[in-house]
């Protein structure tokens, strides 16, 4: 017999073409009955070509039932272990996948209830379990394996066991959510269910140590996920303080990503099982203070593409959260807030990001509005470089909730435009993420014309190209919507926006340095032209003005850009009125900073300034922006440059005067002005001498007053300065006066 078994490896595959004979099957029953006689290899070989009988399904119902008696038996007895005993689970397998009841039934085996099976026999179990073919058999084998979980001391016992109870808990876990669409009917209610899943905790809790991380402990925390949502929720609930100290205590240690993603998918599992119920009790309640921290601790480990666990872990946590907030709003949002006001940028960052995932689920009470804004209000103040990103998606979220609205919302703005500022330190993103904060305002807090006036104001100068596009995005937004951002509306609130004369006298001193920080002369020109007309609340009353910025303005723009035009105007270009003809600016080649004439370009500032003016045709208007003028003459710090330019736009701007009264004002206005230093006196000069080529003897005749002022002993400033300057004047033309050099007999020569 031994003979025929130890035969070749040629004998064996002839004999898997054979018929299934009852002499085959008594062969292969000796061969495993006799096992301790033959070697592993031959036991191996054995065991494979039942498998092959089996799964062909060449067997008897008999055949198979004695095949499974005498495997199990010979589990019991010899024990095998690695690849034998992997090839043992194989053919019970096989076995069980045409007779699944057939193996099953030997885990409570009366003969042996009071010994641990085979664990080949627990794992086939489980394996089966997860089939077709066992509902009928699940309560019985529950009934069984809590016996079991009483008597295993070795962990490969143990881990075994759980194999099979994993098995089990998810099949009966699939059966009650089938409900009446199940095929399959369970030997065991539901109600019974939930009190095997309610022992079978306990049990694992009280008999097993599961304090160490090791593999026990990682399936028991698979296993107790799928428990608790078999469990009364009742009993859950009173569970809960000692699950979560449980897995504080797990988690505590440093531990793999895969240990990691257990221990939180647990804590996930465990608030999803008691939000089933609609509650999650007071003792969860209780827990928040340790559950939230351990949450963020895990949200700031740094997502490991690579590591499934790692990626795993933080979707868990996420989720935990998210199901958290729906059982206790108000608690999570409160520890949340907490931690946005730690100073912590480890904290703060995976607070902002929960507070993201959560927040619409979040009622959006007054109260709550209020506190969150105080809460960003000091994140705000703080303004912690690691945080700027994150909080910035946040402030983004608020905004698109109305936040922006709220009294503090202009705290928001500000900070948005603080980091728009041109700091090389900040990145592109944050730029980014600053324009569409602002970009929000049209619709909330702050409209169109008052996100202009912050842009014009000198403290945010540094923020004024993406404080432009942004407003530039907005005003061509509302021009798709039909919603033309006429700017003499902004004289209905004079108070609160700027002026349209204020505005472009700004822009325009803003394109005089076309290449400041690369793109200031771009910026304000393509903004120039999003407003126009800015004269009138109709385009019509006013249309050669809105012509002629529709065709100059893209011109300039294209000398800047090189090649690029102005992708605004075309859309939105004014008509040609008949029989009119625009400004002849003498043409200008494509430029780049180096290569463009800063004379020849502010020639064309002022002349687009002064046509501007002759086509608004409007001495009130231009009233007020001569006025602007002069404030910026007298009250404006600028350059040397920019000074000089503003005495020349005064000069061609007053030139297209056609009110006398004004011309006469108005230079009279410009020769009162400070005329201490050299550049003032010589841009009073400059004006005078722009004017008189339009009004050559109302200049004539201011100049003639002014000298008289001038040679006024009385008053004259310029006098009584040459009255300080001779005896400076007479000490420098005096040679004895000059100090003599030490070695030197003769005076220096000056």
């Amino acid at each position: 017999m031994f003979v025929v078994m130890a035969a070749s490896s040629e004998t064996r595959e002839r004999d898997l073409e054979c018929d299934v004979s009852g002499e085959t099957i008594r062969n292969f029953m000796e061969a495993l009955q006799a096992a301790g006689q033959l070697s592993a290899d031959n036991i191996l070989q054995t065991l494979k070509l039942l498998e092959v009988k089996v799964l062909n399904n060449r067997m008897t119902t008999s055949s198979r039932q004695k095949v499974t008696d005498t495997l199990v038996d010979y589990l019991r007895a010899v024990k095998p272990e690695g690849e034998l005993e992997e090839m043992c689970v194989s053919v019970l397998m096989a076995l069980g996948s045409q007779s699944p009841e057939m193996v099953i039934v030997k885990l409570w085996d009366r003969l042996h209830l009071h010994d641990l099976p085979p664990r080949s026999l627990l794992v086939t179990v489980g394996k089966l379990s997860l089939g077709q073919g066992v509902a009928p058999y699940l309560g019985a084998t529950w009934e069984h394996i809590l016996c079991l979980l009483r008597m295993a001391q070795e962990e490969d016992d143990m881990l075994a066991i759980c194999q099979a109870l994993s098995g089990l808990v998810i099949s009966t876990r699939k059966h009650l959510d089938l409900g009446s669409k199940d095929d399959e009917v369970m030997d065991i209610t539901p109600e019974a269910v939930s009190i095997k899943a309610y022992h079978t905790l306990r049990i694992l809790f009280n008999h097993w140590s599961l304090k160490n991380k090791n593999k026990v402990t990682e399936q028991v925390l698979v296993i107790a996920g799928h428990l608790f949502f078999l469990m009364p929720p009742s009993k859950l609930k009173n569970q809960v303080n000692q699950l979560i100290q449980w897995l504080m205590t797990l988690i505590s240690t440093g531990v793999t990503p895969f240990y990691i993603s257990q221990v939180i998918g647990c804590i996930c599992q465990l608030v999803d099982a008691l939000a089933v119920s609609g509650r999650g009790g007071v003792n969860l309640e209780s827990q928040l203070e340790n559950v939230v921290p351990m949450l963020f601790t895990q949200l700031h480990e740094k997502v490991n593409t690579s590591d499934p666990y790692s990626i795993q872990s933080h979707g868990l946590a996420m989720r935990a959260f998210f199901i958290l907030t729906k059982l206790h709003n108000d608690q999570v949002v409160l520890l949340i807030r907490k931690t946005l006001e730690s100073k912590d940028p480890a904290k703060i960052v995976p607070a902002l990001q929960v507070f993201m995932e959560i927040f619409q689920e979040v009622p959006q009470t007054e109260t709550l509005k209020r506190e969150v804004m105080h809460s960003i209000v000091v994140l705000i103040q703080e303004d912690l470089k690691p945080v700027r990103k994150t909080l910035l998606s946040f402030l983004e979220m608020l905004g698109r909730l109305g936040y922006l609205t709220l009294s503090q919302g202009d705290v928001v703005i500000d900070y948005a435009i603080q980091l728009c500022q041109s700091d090389r330190s900040n990145e592109e993103d944050i730029q980014l993420k600053c324009s569409k904060i602002l970009q929000m305002v049209q619709t909330s807090r702050v409209p169109l014309p008052k996100l202009i006036t912050l842009l014009c104001q000198p403290s945010n100068s540094l923020a004024f190209v993406p404080l432009s596009k942004t407003a530039t995005e907005m005003a061509l937004r509302a021009r798709t919507l039909g919603q033309v951002p006429y700017l003499s509306g902004f004289h209905l609130q004079p108070t609160q926006f700027i002026s349209p004369q204020k505005l472009l006298v700004h822009l325009v001193m803003f394109s005089l340095k076309p290449y400041r920080e690369k793109e200031f002369g771009v910026s304000s020109l393509r903004l120039l032209n999003a407003l126009h007309p800015i004269t009138s609340l109709h385009p019509i009353i006013n249309l050669d003005v809105g012509w002629l910025w529709a065709k100059e303005i893209p011109k300039m723009l294209q000398i800047l850009d090189g090649e690029e035009l102005c992708a605004s105007a075309g859309p939105f270009a004014l008509p040609r009125p008949s029989g009119r003809r625009g400004p002849k600016f003498s043409p200008l080649l494509d430029h780049t900073e180096k290569t463009l004439s800063q004379k020849e370009w502010q020639d064309r500032l002022l002349q687009f300034s002064s046509q501007s003016l002759l086509a608004i045709s409007d001495d009130n208007w231009l009233e007020q922006l001569l006025r602007v003028i002069l404030e910026r003459i007298n009250y404006f710090s600028d350059e040397d440059e920019e000074k000089a330019f503003l005495y020349k736009l005064f000069g061609f701007c007053l030139r297209t005067a056609r009110n006398t009264e004004l011309l006469k004002s108005m230079l009279s206005s410009i020769l009162q002005t400070a005329h201490e230093e050299l550049q003032e006196r010589e841009g009073i000069a400059v004006v005078l001498s722009i004017v008189s080529t339009k009004h050559l003897k109302t200049a004539l005749d201011h100049l003639q007053a002014y000298g008289a002022v001038l040679t006024d002993k009385a008053s004259s400033f310029i006098l009584r300065l040459m009255k300080v300057m001779m005896p400076l004047g007479a000490l420098l033309a005096s040679p004895q006066s000059l100090p003599r050099h030490p070695t030197a007999s003769a005076p220096p020569c000056l």
